[in-house]
């Protein structure tokens, strides 16, 4: 038996008067958060209707979701509820309870596990939300929902509506919360994709590799604002946390591709270097000349990542040819992955590491 924390939100009915008389009551504007309040002793029970939500110092809260759920916890003794917190988001209440519950860790059958494919390859993106190679080599692409970019229209319309308002009155208050009702649309949206997302790949595969992506350099990496928008917007930092507690309870293993494996510059076929725009859907390979699809070529190489690789699991990818100065670290023409570069520093012009030559001193 082991004990794990768990933590849901539940929606409360109550809006503008339940807001004020918390803020009244509670003191928020005390608080290091204003829109958060926790309490962690005094009286925190349900009532029989599941419906009902009781908080130290508030009293009965109207919920909007079903507490069944966490109630049969609590009639088994199966579970103990450690601390509940109250907080403001998008204009609506949330309750968040958390509990320790007593769950069995079950292992899946193997009946169940002999059906599912060997082995995939995901490679994320921005045009597709993700491209899957599976081992049968058949691939799927998974739209991107892009809900931030699907509701521009009108959040510019909303938003010029609301900056012609008057701050406190009844119309800058309507136009405020058509403001938020998008934004919580688009969380709603981003949240749902990545949950269908993950939930097909542990329900398809026994094995599933998948890139180690470092989503603050990919938007400092883009040069526009919208392109920078656009990786906030797809939300691929939330993509690996959620496959892996998924992934853990259905017995499914997460191989990480090493970060630096460069997955969209290795043609699969001939293993050349592939050249193209930064941004380019299409790539063409310098050895063979064929053109290939950027997202399913990577999704081939992370499949097949042990076996591109040169050793162990957790290495960088085999040196590809590329002409000197366009990133290379020496003067061989080939990419090197590592730390730091140990050639001459009067030879190599991508030395980042090189000692300056101090300039003048006027006095």
């Amino acid at each position: 038996m082991t004990t794990i924390s768990v933590t849901g939100d539940i929606a409360i009915t109550q809006h503008d008067q339940l807001l004020c008389r918390l803020h009244d009551q509670l003191g928020w504007w005390a608080t290091k958060d204003r829109n958060r309040v926790r309490f962690t002793t005094g009286t925190m029970g349900f009532e029989d209707d599941h419906r009902t939500i009781v908080l130290p110092m508030i009293g009965a809260l109207r919920s909007m979701e079903n507490t069944r759920r966490i109630q049969r916890h609590l009639a088994k003794n199966n579970a103990r509820l450690l601390k509940r917190t109250l907080s403001q988001r998008w204009g609506r209440l949330f309750v968040s309870c958390q509990l320790a519950i007593k769950t069995s860790v079950v292992t899946p059958p193997s009946a169940t596990m002999s059906k599912k494919d060997p082995r995939a390859g995901v490679d994320l993106g921005l045009r597709s939300l993700a491209t899957i190679a599976d081992s049968n080599g058949s691939m799927t692409a998974i739209p991107n929902p892009a809900p931030l970019r699907a509701t521009m229209n009108e959040r510019r319309r909303v938003g010029r509506n609301l900056i012609r308002r008057i701050p406190g009155s009844h119309g800058h208050r309507q136009a405020k919360a058509k403001l938020v009702k998008l934004d919580r649309k688009a969380v709603y949206v981003r949240r749902e994709s990545i949950h269908q997302l993950t939930c097909y790949l542990v329900d398809n595969y026994s094995e599933v590799k998948i890139e180690d992506l470092n989503i603050a350099a990919m938007g400092r990496s883009m040069g526009r604002r919208a392109l920078r928008r656009s990786v906030s917007d797809a939300g691929l930092g939330a993509f690996k946390p959620t496959l892996t507690y998924k992934a853990e309870r259905a017995g499914v293993k997460v191989v990480v591709v090493d970060r630096f494996f460069p997955s969209s510059q290795i043609h699969h076929n001939c293993t050349g270097r592939l050249t193209g725009a930064k941004l380019a859907k299409r790539l063409i390979c310098d050895t063979c000349h064929v053109e290939v699809d950027r997202d399913e070529n990577a999704s081939l190489n992370i499949r097949d990542w042990s076996v591109i690789s040169c050793g162990p699991v957790g290495s960088s990818a085999l040196p590809v040819p590329r002409p000197f100065g366009t990133g290379g670290s020496c003067d061989d023409g080939m990419t090197h992955h590592r730390p730091r570069c140990s050639c001459d520093a009067s030879r190599c012009p991508q030395r980042r590491h090189r000692q300056r030559t101090p300039g003048p001193v006027h006095l």
